[in-house]
């Protein structure tokens, strides 16, 4: 993954409370290969305290962190089958389970934490130290998709006039984002995750609530 940029102005965006008076929050979500759901979820527990539990083989929920609530799981739907029922092809779990192995070289991991006040952005280089210590790389393509890092933000408001303001934003620096990304030249959040080999190309969004920009 790129190395992505928390500057000062990101962490106090000029509307801080969402449009019902509370502090506006991010959800952080990081993509990354090396070590297994379980192997990941157990290191960021006895990183930053908290309970690891197992959902199923390939999903691990870190409860009682100093950072809430987190969740480490493969980021493949049908090696998860009790979860998406909707899937027309669901896998007997034991064959889930087997698939989620065989796959795990090439289909990402996927770090999922719960929404913070955007002002605490700056903890998640603990979490990201942690699973580096843990073995977890990689930036750019992967077989059948590209590591990403995703900010899921809360809207000051869900108006016409903040949202054509977010599409006003994203279309005047999309171009950019994506040239960026892909040198892989934005710097921050811990350097995130180290690679192994050249990236070609890598994903980076931001999400607000009926709404996502990628990049």
């Amino acid at each position: 993954m790129n190395d992505i940029a928390i500057g000062a102005e990101a962490l106090s965006p000029p509307i801080l409370l969402t449009a019902d008076g509370r502090l506006r929050q991010v959800g952080v979500e990081i993509e990354f290969l090396g070590p297994n759901a379980q192997a990941a979820a157990q290191a960021l527990a006895a990183d930053l305290g908290g309970t690891c539990e197992a959902e199923d083989p390939h999903a691990f929920k870190i409860s009682g962190t100093s950072l809430g609530t987190l969740s480490v799981e493969t980021d493949l739907r049908y090696v998860h089958p009790q979860r998406h029922p909707e899937l027309g092809l669901r896998l007997d779990r034991r064959v889930a389970a087997w698939l989620g192995t065989v796959v795990s070289p090439f289909v990402p991991r996927e770090l999922i934490t719960a929404p913070m006040p955007i002002a605490r952005l700056p903890e998640m280089d603990r979490v990201v130290a942690s699973l580096r210590a843990a073995g977890a790389f990689g930036r750019g393509a992967v077989l059948w998709d590209s590591l990403g890092l995703h900010f899921n933000v809360d809207p000051p408001r869900l108006d016409a006039t903040t949202v054509t303001a977010f599409l006003k934003a994203f279309l005047l620096v999309g171009d950019r984002l994506r040239q960026e990304t892909a040198r892989g030249s934005l710097r921050g959040l811990s350097s995130c995750l180290p690679t192994t080999r050249r990236p070609t190309s890598s994903a980076c969004s931001i999400r607000v609530t009926g709404l996502t920009c990628h990049s």
